[in-house]
């Protein structure tokens, strides 16, 4: 579990949510925002659990902001794992 929490859900998330949904809206929409904000809402509603929907969005326009100015998928997966990593360790802590 605590490896498909931190290496493979980063890794396949980041491929769907930034890799495709940002850049196919981005390749309409010329301007950085709107692809990341259409792309962080689809991530939140995908995780369906509204208490944690907040955070997940923040999340997700950090995420989608690394992969903008980084032009790497690696950076926001790399990003997205860490966070992923902190979550499994307080669930583990509690």
């Amino acid at each position: 579990i605590v490896f498909t929490a931190i290496v493979v859900v980063p890794f396949v998330e980041e491929f769907i949510f930034r890799g495709m949904i940002q850049t196919l809206v981005r390749s309409y929409i010329v301007r950085p925002w709107p692809a990341i904000f259409a792309a962080s809402l689809v991530f939140i509603i995908f995780h369906a659990n509204p208490e944690h929907w907040l955070a997940l969005f923040a999340l997700s326009l950090c995420l989608g902001y690394t992969y903008e100015k980084s032009g790497s998928l690696l950076r926001s997966m790399f990003v997205h794992a860490l966070f992923n990593a902190m979550s499994v360790l307080a669930a583990l802590n509690q």
